[in-house]
């Protein structure tokens, strides 16, 4: 049997447009490999720094328990060491007698409210003109 000529160049065709697909599909597959392999690798580093800051959060989480378990116990509230270490400080009667109308007039409304408690320093304490 014989081929014709056309025949022929259409095999000769086909089989260039296939070797160029395989060769395009496996140059394709070769570069996809290669970024895969670099994404890989970032990945990995990526790891690597996460678990770094991971183990230096730990230590400091560690810090901050060791801290506030160092913390002295409060012995004194601010009243008893305001008392114990009184101020020079000489506040004007009008300023005194205002920080006093503020405080009752706080106390009126949480008693108002319905409240239980009243705000300290009010319960009789007068501050007298020279701090103490």
């Amino acid at each position: 049997m014989i081929i014709p000529p056309w025949v022929r160049l259409l095999i000769a065709a086909g089989a260039l447009f296939g070797a160029f697909g395989a060769g395009w599909y496996v140059n394709g597959q070769r570069h996809e490999n290669k970024a895969l392999r670099a994404d890989a690798g970032r990945q990995e580093a990526l790891a690597a720094a996460v678990e770094k800051e991971r183990v230096r959060a730990d230590q400091y989480s560690q810090q901050v328990i060791e801290l506030l378990q160092a913390t002295p116990p409060v012995t004194n509230t601010i009243r008893e060491t305001i008392r114990e270490n009184p101020s020079s400080c000489v506040r004007p009667a009008p300023v005194t007698d205002s920080l006093h109308q503020a405080l009752s007039r706080a106390n009126q409304a949480i008693a108002a409210a319905g409240g239980n408690g009243a705000l300290p320093a009010d319960a009789g304490e007068a501050v007298k003109p020279d701090g103490r």
